[in-house]
């Protein structure tokens, strides 16, 4: 009940701030700030802290397959494709060059902690992806229609290779193991070329289904919502970036849109507008509920 309260004051406080242009999930992290200062005052309960806790990959398999497949599914594919160059050199090269810088920061910034090179690493891949496009959707100023692609291409891209990279070390961290490097790109590699791969097919199957339920919006608004989540947990299951493959999947779909009815299209557009925009609401909620209550603690 919580977060269905939550979620609709969010979405007047949108609605309200929006001449302002304060970002929606600047709006949402301040409403959980808020919210964990009146738990701590008024309750003890942990409900909170023990959801993201406990089960923290079945909150990324509700919600991470929405969020992308929307965001990837938006772009313009023609658009995309000729601004390749710049988004993989921003998303890839300016990743690994925030990775590094913030690794290395975090080694002498924690130095007396003694954390490990692979400890300052991990903490980097999770502090270097970012979302510019967030803060252009705020600010007219300069921006074209090239810039807002290169900026969510870029954004897509390398929060795809943070989670590729988060998932290939962790495992080293927590078991406290040595740095392999033939085990890491032996992992990488698998994860990447999997995600392209089962994204593509999926793809392909998706399209020549589609037209068979031309003109009938529900049973395609299923179709184009059940096979990203049904692709995303097929290929965590074969060790492969269901990520990866659910931006494919979005890029094929959004260059054969035709193969959606129109009348589909549009309830699909709103339908999965809804979806990201309650898990965007519930994940920034959540996040700043939990940080709270830890700083609290």
């Amino acid at each position: 009940m919580f977060l269905f309260f939550i979620l609709f004051i969010g979405c007047l406080f949108k609605t309200i701030f929006a001449s302002l242009r304060v970002p929606y999930t600047g709006l949402i992290i301040f409403l959980g700030f808020i919210g964990g200062i009146l738990f701590n005052i008024f309750t003890k309960n942990d409900t909170f802290l023990t959801i993201t806790t406990s089960s923290p990959d079945l909150l990324v398999g509700i919600f991470l397959p929405a969020l992308v497949f929307e965001s990837v599914y938006r772009t313009e594919y023609h658009a995309f494709m000729k601004s390749l160059y710049s988004i993989l050199l921003f998303s890839i090269v300016g990743y690994f060059i925030s990775l590094f810088s913030i690794s290395t920061l975090n080694k002498y910034l924690f130095l007396f902690q003694q954390w490990t090179f692979l400890q300052c690493l991990i903490l980097g891949i999770i502090l270097s992806p970012t979302r510019p496009i967030t803060l252009m959707c705020q600010a007219d100023y300069g921006k074209t229609k090239r810039l807002s692609i290169i900026l969510e291409g870029e954004a897509v891209i390398n929060n795809s290779l943070a989670i590729i990279l988060f998932n290939a070390i962790k495992s080293l961290v927590i078991n406290n193991q040595s740095w392999h490097t033939i085990k890491f790109f032996k992992t990488t590699a698998i994860a990447i070329i999997g995600g392209i791969g089962f994204g593509g097919i999926a793809g392909i199957l998706e399209i020549i289904c589609l037209p068979y339920f031309y003109d009938d919006p529900i049973s395609e608004v299923t179709i184009t919502t059940a096979i990203p989540y049904m692709l995303y947990w097929l290929c965590e299951q074969v060790y492969s970036s269901g990520i990866i493959a659910i931006v494919v999947l979005g890029l094929i779909l959004s260059n054969h849109k035709t193969a959606i009815s129109s009348e589909a299209a549009s309830f699909m557009e709103k339908f999965w507008d809804m979806l990201a925009l309650i898990g965007n609401t519930i994940i920034y909620l959540l996040a700043a509920l939990v940080f709270k209550y830890i700083h609290s603690i």
